[in-house]
């Protein structure tokens, strides 16, 4: 699969808007029907920040609503991209602090790397959570 620069930005955007809306529907409208998450967590399993892997939309869309209700609020940024147009692939770096649920805060400096399809949806995301 090959890509523009300027394409995988915006998928990259068009994922960041969605996860920034608390939108779980839309940010599994960003995956493909069949994609994979691999999340490298640091809590717990009823943390918010725990390792999970689910396949196809259903299961995407179910991790992100428990991540939603269990973060308050955050804000986040999806920054240091490297892009590759050839093999339709970014990492970056995620930048996201704000509250869990339970109060604590967080700030956090994520690892990402996400693989994209010929039609824009992420097909592979691998997240490695860390603290900033």
């Amino acid at each position: 699969m090959s890509a523009t620069a300027d394409q995988i930005h915006r998928w990259i955007d068009r994922y960041g808007d969605a996860i920034r809306a608390r939108d779980a529907r839309a940010v599994a409208d960003c995956y493909a029907a069949d994609a994979q998450i691999h999340v490298h967590g640091l809590g717990d399993a009823g943390s918010a920040w725990n390792s999970k892997h689910s396949v196809g939309n259903h299961g995407i869309e179910e991790e992100y609503q428990r991540f939603f209700d269990l973060v308050n609020d955050f804000t986040v940024e999806y920054t240091d991209r490297i892009v590759s147009p050839d093999q339709g692939a970014a990492a970056m770096v995620v930048r996201i602090s704000g509250t869990n649920a339970d109060g604590t805060s967080f700030d956090r400096a994520n690892a990402l790397h996400v693989t994209f399809g010929g039609d824009g949806r992420i097909e592979l995301m691998l997240n490695w959570y860390g603290d900033a």
